[in-house]
């Protein structure tokens, strides 16, 4: 008697309840989130089909045998089983070979057809279910069977488990796909759980056993099923065409129990009070509809939050890393570069093998055209491919998609939905380690996905400000190199080359950072992103001592942790490394980016020539002729363009390399013809406006030459850079400019 206690209080208390929050759980996440897949729908409504049969068993144990559907619930139990076995047939018809899906598919509704009329003779008749095998011990759920019942309804049950296992077993050793083999393996596991279960279920009807273990152990079967099927969608996406992210499982199944929950507690009170008190209407449930309703987004958005920090820091932290490589996309300069930025992005993070983009352009409606191909792929830039039928914006497994589509070792789908109306697809290839994808991996993927149109449009804006930008750029250069002509118009005043030859690695730091290959400047869109050019920038002012992972995370990143920004570290080190792919002549590639005992150094070794080295080197000799050269090479400050990554402590080495700067033109200056040293002088009033000697020496040159007008503009703008300075002119000064106001000077050279 103890024992069947027990029994009954296992029954009512755990299974029953475990089983109905595990599956209607299931059935209510992968709907919601994939409304769209026919898949989607199938597994939902087997979840459905399995709950109502737990939720059928509470309310014939909590009945009376006179109840007016008793004998309906009864009979439902088992006509459950009927559909709930055809559905899963359906499910596993999803991973048969094309070959075999379109033949089952075609017997489908045939069969649908004969378990709807094999359940109204359940439900309608005493055919199949002739009533309740045990009256008199409540706890215990069997049916009395009909005359037809073992004929129709165990074998219709047997027969669709056998077809649905031996084709999964057929798929699996036809496939070649490790995520789809993983995906075989949990259903046939879930099979063979649900199998044993309804074996052991059919031994205590043939012999009427009251024995307790016999009627428990199947439905701990069947809630381990449903656990494996949750660990199935969570990971691989089994049921559903791509992995979903743990948390949304968990608040799903939190969110439907405790609102199940919270419905039958408020009814039980009004039902209480109504008997009670004279108010005929359920006043708490209205009234918690209605604060639920109003109260939603609020209350939902703090407990997610709090339950987030204890249950799912691993999520949070893919988010975080997503928007940090977000964020580094959205340097990238051109909108069409944009996927290729992004496959060379996950490419680097995943670690897969191979992958490619294609976008929609001058194709045929259904078709891509591929703009870049990595890898070991049969595939190459400009070739037309057919799109794969995705459904929806998230990442989708190769192996849910019709065979065609699994070719080229592709593994999974990313749909792209960019600016100007630019859609299509970044294909990954497998893992390099073989392994499926995980949750977190395809939650890092989603999440940059959905950040995507939004940085396309930021990049698309950008790209128009940078044209704008460069136009106006190259005017002012046109008409200051204008300017330099007609000024020193002497042949002696042309400046030498500094180089001799073509380096295969230049690197300019004098002014904005510049880089050239082979004497071609790296383009902005083969940086990819402007936290590459920092890197560098940082690298080599800390040259030769280095710098740690920890300190260039703080400078690039400085309002995150170096463990929020170790991917978007390692991505940024790829593109910068991959601008300083530098071949030699036997055809091996150069490091010139070194990592050794935890610090990342500027290899100085390598082949390479620095604009500011040899600019130190020229304007400490002794010949003009190389001052000249050290001048040309003076683009603007040190690294003028990097101060958002450079500390204040650079602001010595600038000056340092400016005073020498300066000293040469002054030097030039004085030993050189009077018309080319007009050139000089008017390069070292673009750093000094105010430097008084200097002005004065452009301005007396100007009168020596015979030229008033330009004397008395240069006076203009002389009194303009006091003003600016808030200085005040000599006496010497004064007087020499009341000489040249009232001097009439021939304006004709």
């Amino acid at each position: 008697m103890g024992q069947l206690i027990i029994a009954h209080t296992s029954f009512h208390v755990i299974t029953p309840p475990l089983a109905v929050a595990i599956f209607l759980g299931l059935a209510v996440y992968v709907i919601t989130c994939h409304p769209r897949r026919s898949m989607s729908w199938v597994f939902g409504l087997l979840c459905l089909i399995v709950g109502s049969i737990y939720v059928n068993d509470i309310l014939i144990t909590s009945t009376e045998v006179h109840f007016p559907l008793y004998h309906f619930l009864t009979r439902w139990g088992w006509v459950a089983l009927i559909l709930s076995a055809l559905l899963y047939l359906h499910l596993v018809f999803f991973y048969f070979s094309s070959t075999w899906q379109q033949r089952c598919f075609q017997l489908l509704p045939a069969a649908y057809l004969f378990s709807l009329g094999l359940a109204l003779v359940g439900l309608f008749s005493d055919l199949l279910v002739d009533g309740h095998l045990y009256h008199s011990i409540p706890h215990l759920i069997a049916p009395k069977p009909g005359l037809s019942f073992f004929a129709f309804h165990a074998g219709f049950l047997t027969l669709a488990v056998l077809a649905g296992t031996t084709g999964l077993f057929i798929s699996y050793r036809s496939t070649h796909s490790p995520t789809l083999r993983q995906q075989i393996v949990y259903l046939l596991v879930t099979t063979v759980f649900g199998l044993i279960g309804g074996i052991i279920h059919w031994v205590t009807i043939f012999t009427e056993t009251t024995r307790h273990t016999h009627h428990l152990l199947p439905d701990t079967l069947f809630i381990l099923a449903g656990v494996l099927y949750a660990r199935a969608i969570v990971s691989y996406g089994s049921f559903a065409g791509c992995p979903l992210a743990r948390r949304n499982l968990f608040y799903s199944t939190l969110a439907t129990v405790a609102g199940l929950t919270g419905l039958y507690l408020t009814v039980a009170l009004d039902q209480w009070l109504i008997r009670h008190i004279p108010l005929p209407y359920y006043f708490i449930t209205g009234l918690c509809v209605v604060i639920v309703a109003t109260s939603f987004p609020t209350v939902s958005q703090w407990i997610t939050a709090r339950l987030d920090q204890y249950f799912f820091q691993t999520e949070q932290q893919q988010q975080k890393s997503a928007q940090l490589l977000a964020e580094t996309l959205a340097d990238t300069p051109a909108v069409t570069d944009l996927p290729v930025e992004l496959l060379d992005t996950l490419r680097v993070v995943l670690d897969v093998e191979s992958g490619y983009v294609a976008l929609t352009g001058a194709t045929p409606s259904g078709q891509l055209m591929v703009q870049a191909a990595w890898g070991n792929l049969s595939l190459q830039p400009g070739d037309i491919i057919c799109q794969p039928p995705l459904s929806g914006p998230e990442p989708q497994f190769a192996a849910t998609l019709p065979p065609q589509f699994q070719a080229h070792n592709i593994a999974l789908f990313c749909p792209l939905h960019l600016a100007e109306g630019l859609s299509g697809i970044l294909a990954l290839g497998e893992k390099r380690n073989k392994r499926p994808f995980t949750a977190s991996e395809l939650l890092f993927c989603a999440e940059l996905l959905r950040q995507l149109e939004t940085i396309g449009r930021m990049v698309h804006l950008r790209a128009q400000h940078q044209q704008y930008h460069e136009a106006a750029q190259l005017q002012r250069h046109a008409l200051r190199q204008l300017s330099q002509e007609i000024i020193s118009f002497s042949p002696a005043v042309m400046q030498p080359e500094a180089e001799t030859s073509v380096t295969s690695l230049e690197i300019r730091i004098l002014g904005p950072l510049q880089v050239s290959s082979y004497g071609q400047i790296v383009s902005e869109a083969a940086w990819g992103s402007e936290k590459a050019k920092g890197m560098l920038a940082y690298l080599l002012w800390k040259s030769p001592a280095g710098v740690t992972r920890e300190e260039l995370s703080e400078v690039l990143w400085p309002d995150r942790s170096p463990d929020d920004t170790a991917n978007v570290f390692h991505v940024t080190l790829h593109r910068l490394r991959r601008v300083l792919q530098i071949k030699t002549g036997q055809d091996k590639e150069v490091s010139y980016i070194q990592h050794d005992r935890g610090y990342y150094r500027f290899n100085l070794e390598a082949p390479h020539w620095i604009d500011a080295v040899e600019f130190q080197n020229l304007i400490g000799s002794n010949e003009p002729m190389m001052w000249q050269a050290a001048i040309s090479l003076y683009r603007g400050a040190y690294l003028e363009d990097m101060a958002w990554v450079l500390p204040v402590e650079v602001e010595a080495k600038r000056r340092r390399l400016e005073q020498l700067y300066t000293d040469g033109l002054r030097r030039l200056a004085a030993q050189t013809p009077e018309r080319e040293a007009l050139f000089y002088l008017e390069q070292l009033l673009a750093i000094e406006p105010a430097d008084e000697t200097v002005q004065r020496a452009l301005t007396l040159g100007y009168l020596a030459r015979g030229r008033g007008d330009l004397a008395r503009r240069q006076v203009e703008r002389w009194q303009q850079a006091l003003r600016e300075f808030d200085l005040e002119a000599s006496a010497d000064t004064r007087l020499l400019w009341e000489f040249i106001q009232a001097k009439n000077t021939p304006s004709s050279p």
